[in-house]
């Protein structure tokens, strides 16, 4: 998925190449003078200005831009759904009797028999504040 306005980016690029080659291999670099492709821009123009117009334009034309952030989704794609339906977690009740009840605190201990041990007693912090 393109961005709207990567057409008039491409275009102001070109336009800034015809006047000045190395500037827009700079911009798409992101802002780095020192590697290959804006060294040879800048040895192309030096050569003559012609040939760095040339490769300017070549760079801007065949050069990918990042995907950088989120990507706005359309109406039409799907979005993925989880496989129960719920939003990560689960709606039912952990043996309740009802729906509109909490479990109690035995059916939420139903697994878990063990008392805590000194190390979890300690390390907790319950201090009174006066």
């Amino acid at each position: 998925m393109s961005r709207p306005n990567q057409g008039l980016q491409k275009l102001l690029l070109i336009l800034l190449a015809l006047i000045f080659p190395p500037l827009p291999v700079i911009v798409l670099n992101n802002y780095c003078v020192w590697n290959s492709s804006t060294l040879l821009v800048v040895l192309f123009t030096l050569c003559g200005h012609f040939p760095g117009i040339i490769y300017a334009i070549w760079f801007i034309l065949t050069k990918k831009q990042p995907r950088n952030g989120y990507q706005r989704l359309d109406d039409e794609q799907n979005v993925p759904t989880p496989v129960n339906g719920s939003e990560g977690h689960s709606s039912a009740p952990l043996n309740s009797s009802s729906a509109d009840e909490p479990p109690t605190y035995e059916e939420s201990r139903q697994g878990s028999t063990s008392t805590p041990t000194l190390a979890t007693k300690s390390a907790s912090d319950n201090k009174i504040q006066t």
